[in-house]
């Protein structure tokens, strides 16, 4: 789970029962949203709570709130058709937040700090793009990588701000990391270790120098993470896995996924993938801090 801090954007918790009361009409729950309390996992299975009530707490309808109001800032065809969100039982921690796998639900643990637009808005690209994801251990971390990065794009381009995240973790979209080969490295050689995130600030970098104000890269790059299609039979590499991810991209924008995949991996990673080879030899057509 990642560690994460942000503030408010709805009302103060003292008001937020009584808010929540007008939105939802007692329940948490509320178009596509429902907000579970006293949930735990075991293993990888969740189990869940029932869900709350606007009296539960000023700080669970004050999470309610917020993470619905992140909701209704989707257009309709970028949004989840249902989000559980699991308010799970953690006293004196911080306060984290992640999506569940298994269940394709956003788990929300620790301390009762507010959470940022942009950070409900990248679990949330999260849900609506959980697909099927590689066995192996390298190519489920490649992947991971490229969830994040998907995830962090969408909360940009719904947000209309390359800034996402909250003030303690602020990722700038315009100004990623340098090239991290220690990430890179960290991937190959102790992939149960691999923290995905920093890779993924760079891949959404890279997604948003190419297409920083339309939909239709991110569209087409949730229909190929989405997808349940397994990944049996597909090599456990990362070249072979984004290889994979690409066939199943639309065509329209199959070049330019490979192309932000080229400015985003080291050749030696990929192992020489063709497609990926040709996009890193084309001109580019990438701005700011990726071209002109």
């Amino acid at each position: 789970m990642i560690a994460l801090a942000g503030w408010l954007v709805g009302c103060a918790d003292s008001d937020a029962p009584a808010a929540c009361h007008r939105v939802a009409g007692g329940a948490l729950s509320a178009d596509g949203l429902s907000l579970r309390l006293g949930s735990r996992v075991a293993g990888a299975s969740l189990h869940p709570g029932p869900v709350g009530r606007c009296d539960a707490g000023p700080a669970p309808a004050a999470a309610f709130l917020d993470a619905h109001a992140a909701l209704l800032a989707l257009p309709p065809e970028l949004r989840p058709r249902q989000v559980d969100v699991h308010w799970m039982i953690a006293r004196g921690a911080a306060r984290r937040i992640e999506v569940h796998a298994e269940s394709r639900s956003v788990l929300l643990a620790g301390g009762n700090e507010p959470l940022s637009r942009t950070v409900w808005l990248h679990e949330l690209g999260h849900v609506w793009a959980a697909g099927a994801r590689p066995p192996g251990r390298l190519g489920r971390s490649v992947l991971a990588a490229v969830d994040e990065g998907f995830a962090d794009y969408y909360a940009a381009l719904v947000n209309r701000s390359p800034r996402v995240g909250g003030r303690d973790e602020l990722r700038d979209l315009e100004r990623p990391p340098p090239p991290a080969a220690a990430a890179w490295a960290e991937l190959a050689l102790a992939p149960e270790g691999f923290d995905p995130h920093r890779l993924g600030h760079g891949l959404a970098a890279s997604l948003w120098a190419l297409e920083p104000a339309n939909t239709g890269l991110l569209l087409d790059l949730h229909t190929g993470l989405a997808s349940d299609a397994t990944y049996t039979g597909v090599p456990d590499t990362p070249g072979a896995v984004i290889e994979e991810l690409a066939r199943r991209i639309p065509n329209r924008s199959r070049a330019r996924f490979e192309q932000a995949v080229a400015a985003w991996a080291p050749a030696e990673v990929l192992g020489g993938l063709a497609s990926v080879d040709s996009a890193r030899a084309a001109p580019g057509k990438m701005r700011g801090a990726h071209g002109p």
